[in-house]
C-alpha cells in the first residue's frame, strides 16, 4: 500500500520539472488545480487532460507509477462516479426500484471522477519531481512577507513538508500492523484446529 501513495515520495530524474524552481512549481500548481475546478465544457476538460499528460511526459517518470497511485484511490473514484450518477435529476436512463440513472448524472459524475484524477495527478507530479527541502524553503520564500505580521513561516514550512513526507512511512507502518494482525489471527486460528484435533482424536 505505501507504494501506491505517490503524495511525499520523490523520484530523481533528469527533467525538466525536476530542475524548475519549487516556488514556480507551487505557484503554478496552485493556479491550475484552481483553475481546474472551474472546467466545465467537454473541451475544457480534454484541453486540460491533455496538458496534464503532457506534464507527465515531460516529468520523465513512467506513466505506471502514476497509475499505481490513481489505484489507492479507486473506490473514492467509482463512489464518486455512482453518487451522481443516481443523484441528478435529468433525461432518464434507466430506473429501478430506488435508483434512476440520467444522461445528466452519467456526464456529472464523469466531470468530477476527471477532475479528481486530474488534480490527484498534478498534486503527485509536484512531490514526484521535488525534493522535500527544496520544496520547504520554495514554501518559506512565498509565504515570507507573513513574517512580518509574527506569523511562523519557517516552522509551518517545515510542519507541512515532513507531513507529506512521512506519509508514506505512516501508510507502511500501518501496513506491518495489518499483517502483523492477519499473522496472529491465523496462528490463533491453527493452534485452535490443533487443540479440537487433539480433543477429538487423542493419542
Amino acid at each position: 500500500m505505501a507504494n501506491s501513495i505517490l503524495l511525499g515520495q520523490y523520484t530523481e530524474k533528469d527533467s525538466l520539472l525536476h530542475h524548475l524552481d519549487p516556488r514556480a512549481k507551487l505557484m503554478s500548481m496552485i493556479f491550475i488545480m484552481v483553475s481546474f475546478l472551474m472546467l466545465e465544457s467537454f473541451i475544457s476538460y480534454l484541453l486540460a487532460s491533455l496538458f496534464v499528460l503532457s506534464i507527465l511526459f515531460i516529468s520523465k517518470i513512467p506513466f505506471r507509477v502514476y497509475g499505481r497511485g490513481l489505484k489507492s484511490v479507486l473506490f473514492i473514484l467509482i463512489f464518486t462516479f455512482l453518487y451522481h450518477t443516481v443523484t441528478t435529476n435529468g433525461t432518464l436512463i434507466w430506473s429501478g426500484q430506488f435508483i434512476k440513472v440520467t444522461v445528466e448524472g452519467l456526464q456529472n459524475g464523469t466531470r468530477f471522477v476527471l477532475r479528481i484524477v486530474l488534480l490527484i495527478l498534478l498534486a503527485s507530479m509536484l512531490t514526484l519531481t521535488t525534493k522535500p527541502l527544496s520544496m520547504a524553503r520554495g514554501l518559506e520564500n512565498l509565504l515570507a512577507p507573513l513574517s512580518k505580521i509574527k506569523v511562523p513561516v519557517e516552522q509551518f514550512s517545515l510542519m507541512i513538508v515532513i507531513a507529506i513526507r512521512f506519509i508514506p512511512t505512516i501508510i507502511q507502518e500501518l501496513d506491518r500492523i495489518l499483517l502483523a494482525q492477519k499473522a496472529e489471527v491465523m496462528i490463533s486460528r491453527r493452534y485452535r484446529c490443533r487443540n479440537v484435533f487433539l480433543l477429538t482424536f487423542p493419542f
